[in-house]
């Protein structure tokens, strides 16, 4: 037993007058402080005691299991206040409840984060009862800890997957407003259009318009349909990547090929510039929705008479595929909006163009499933840059 504790009960134990008693009698209670002292030393939970008679109530007392809860000696706590438990960490409400009950002379049961002497942080759940003498003065308080680490942290892992539930189920509730938005306007219309294609009196050339205006609206309510069906693939797991050797110079020229119609469309420039390896490894469906994504965000937002480009460039094992505009741009405070599914800047598209705000979340998805990321640079007013980072 450490010299630091012997005898601490019969310290704070009222004495008998010694006079009164027999030799026998003041040995059997000694035997029985001894006793007391022992079982503090020999308790697993930590035991610890501050004199409230001195300034900033120093510890006066703990026992081996508070030593071995902290990692200090007894030389290095004795003396000191035991708020250094607590490191930097002092706007906790577990000390604002020990020093109300500190001050108004009572006890109290707190769970409060300490760390021991290795920085190591744990939860130590205090009970601390006050002691008074035969006079009813306040002379100590008794402190019994307990390490509830694993229960605290389990108790938080529920909190934050309640919350995590409870921010899925909003997301959930938000999505579905969006969808049923999105897709009620262009079946509503339509529903008008298929209307007036009953009408035997209608014009060849309005019939015409009407039908093309029906298929663009069915292009559009199907572009939203997919986009959600690979979020919720991605977002599941269902969807896994599938990496197989791609010829890059021919892969590349028929995604421009493709998005070729839609640039002409609007009097934009689609440039391809192929620096980069001969072939790399990819799922090649995926990064080509990925560039047809990028791509036709970039046709979006041009004005006519702009440029386009792809550049495909390798820096040592990373190959860059990078969508280049002379667009709009985007706001910097906006910047964080990008990835986040259905949310869209205020910028608006140059031909009345509809974003289902899915596109760019979902390109960050499969990005990262490579291993890879999306870096974005924009200047407002003066175009931005796409670039995909892929690992080898």
């Amino acid at each position: 037993m450490p010299s630091t504790s012997v005898g601490i009960i019969s310290r704070l134990t009222p004495k008998p007058s010694m006079k009164a008693l027999d030799s026998n009698t003041i040995s059997q209670l000694q035997d029985q402080l001894d006793l007391h002292d022992a079982a503090l030393e020999s308790t697993s939970c930590g035991i610890s005691i501050a004199d409230a008679t001195l300034p900033d109530m120093p510890l006066i007392y703990v026992n081996q299991a508070f030593i071995k809860m902290t990692g200090y000696s007894a030389e290095e706590v004795l003396g000191k206040n035991c708020r250094f438990l607590q490191g930097e960490e002092r706007d906790q409400k577990a000390r604002h409840a020990i020093r109300k009950a500190i001050d108004a002379g009572e006890g109290c049961t707190v769970c409060i984060k300490n760390y021991t002497k290795e920085g190591k942080p744990f939860w130590n759940e205090l009970i601390m009862s006050p002691i008074h003498d035969d006079k009813g003065k306040l002379t100590h308080f008794i402190g019994v800890q307990n390490d509830v680490t694993d229960r605290e942290e389990a108790r938080m892992e529920v909190i934050e997957q309640r919350d995590r539930l409870k921010k899925l189920n909003e997301e959930k509730n938000r999505i579905i407003g969006v969808v049923a938005h999105d897709l009620r306007g262009p079946f509503a219309t339509i529903k008008m259009c298929q209307s007036a294609l009953c009408d035997d009196l209608l014009k060849t050339d309005e019939r015409s318009e009407f039908q093309e205006m029906i298929e663009e609206l069915c292009d559009k309510a199907l572009a939203l349909i997919d986009d959600l069906l690979d979020t919720s693939a991605i977002e599941s797991g269902l969807i896994k990547i599938e990496k197989d050797t791609v010829d890059i110079k021919p892969f590349v020229e028929k995604i421009v090929r493709l998005n070729q119609p839609a640039a002409n469309r609007k009097g934009i420039a689609l440039k391809l510039s192929n620096e980069g390896p001969a072939t790399w490894k990819f799922d090649k469906s995926r990064i080509e929705q990925l560039l047809d994504n990028l791509i036709g965000n970039a046709l979006k937002f041009s004005h006519p008479e702009t440029t386009i480009e792809l550049k495909i460039t390798q820096e040592d094992d990373q190959l860059y595929l990078a969508v280049t505009d002379e667009g709009q741009g985007i706001e910097e405070a906006e910047m964080e909006k990008l990835f986040i599914p259905f949310e869209k800047t205020s910028t608006a598209p140059t031909g009345s163009e509809s974003s289902s705000g899915l596109g760019l979340s979902i390109c960050k998805r499969i990005a990262k499933m490579h291993g890879g990321e999306i870096l974005v640079e924009s200047e407002f007013g003066k175009g931005s840059c796409f670039s995909v980072r892929l690992p080898a």
